[in-house]
């Protein structure tokens, strides 16, 4: 976790701004992923900060939407 914040104030992933009167803040949560090989031992823990968008308001919170970039092949 230590390194996923680090790597996000360096890369400016967000700015602070002031909170808009009457808003809440959006809440936050770590997902947690084991890397493994083919025998099933660990290789290594990933964890990544995600918003919890469910509580956004289209027009409120955001006016774009944008989505992860996706790997692989889509049929």
């Amino acid at each position: 976790m230590v390194d996923e914040m680090a790597s996000l104030h360096k890369n400016e992933a967000w700015n602070l701004v002031e909170l808009s009167a009457g808003r809440k803040p959006i809440g936050t949560k770590w997902v947690f992923k084991k890397k493994t090989n083919a025998e099933g031992k660990v290789e290594k823990y990933k964890a990544k900060l995600v918003a919890k968008g469910y509580s956004q308001v289209l027009g409120i919170d955001f006016g774009d939407i944008f989505f992860s970039c996706c790997q692989g092949k889509f049929y």
